[in-house]
């Protein structure tokens, strides 16, 4: 029978998954709204699921201005760790799970899981060795070498600390893990604003409103937050 032409080989894409945990149960690292005046700039956590998502919160949506501000504040800050994510690689988004206290909005939750999955990984570790390298990251004092799918040999970089000043990221699981965390840390402790789609108790709807966030810690706590590994797949087999 004649061939379709179609041949399979190794350069062809082959994604790459991550699993991801941020701990959030410390109420210092991540500060919670109280539910008094306005949030600070600093809590809201981080939150995959905004009020629109309404099925999630079998318990109400927001209660109060504060508590709506909140919940944005938490729904800006997954949106950073996509947006980053996705600036190194075509980066999607799988089963993001959320642990909460309690039903409604107006708990924050004290861990998110998702997994990220990612056409090709592999560029992810040295294009986030060019930016610890712009951004003046202490030094390891160590090496690692990387051969690409299409390279004879391999190249070698030098190893920079992560934001934790001792981790070194040497792998794509801890790249990750330190994008995550700057990510997390939009606003760092002068803030970082943006026009979001806000719950509004008064219409029982959306609003358009100017959210500020700040990092909730900092940047070396954070990190300790952060768990990434990598998911093992089976290929197929022909």
């Amino acid at each position: 029978m004649p061939g379709s032409g179609f041949q399979l080989d190794s350069n062809q894409l082959t994604p790459g998954y991550y699993s991801v945990t941020i701990t959030m149960t410390n109420t210092t690292t991540y500060p919670v709204y109280s539910g008094s005046g306005n949030p600070l700039a600093t809590q809201g956590g981080v939150n995959p699921y905004d009020w629109t998502q309404g099925s999630i919160y079998t318990g109400g949506l927001p209660s109060s201005a504060g508590y709506a501000t909140a919940l944005a504040q938490g729904n800006i800050r997954f949106d950073r760790i996509v947006e980053l994510l996705s600036s190194y690689s075509d980066a999607k988004i799988l089963d993001p799970s959320v642990t909460v206290g309690g039903t409604s909005a107006n708990y924050q939750p004290t861990a998110v899981s998702f997994t990220v999955a990612f056409d090709r990984d592999e560029f992810i570790l040295p294009e986030y060795n060019k930016v610890q390298i712009a951004n003046g990251a202490t030094s390891a004092g160590s090496t690692f070498t990387l051969t690409y799918q299409t390279q004879t040999g391999g190249q070698t970089f030098n190893t920079y600390y992560a934001q934790d000043g001792s981790t070194p990221v040497n792998s794509t699981s801890s790249a990750l893990r330190d994008i995550i965390t700057t990510a997390i840390c939009s606003g760092g402790t002068t803030g970082w604003s943006r026009t979001y789609r806000v719950f509004s108790v008064s219409q029982n709807g959306d609003s358009q409103q100017t959210i500020s966030i700040q990092q909730p810690a900092t940047p070396a706590t954070i990190f300790a937050t952060v768990a990434v590994s990598p998911v093992g797949t089976t290929g197929l087999n022909f």
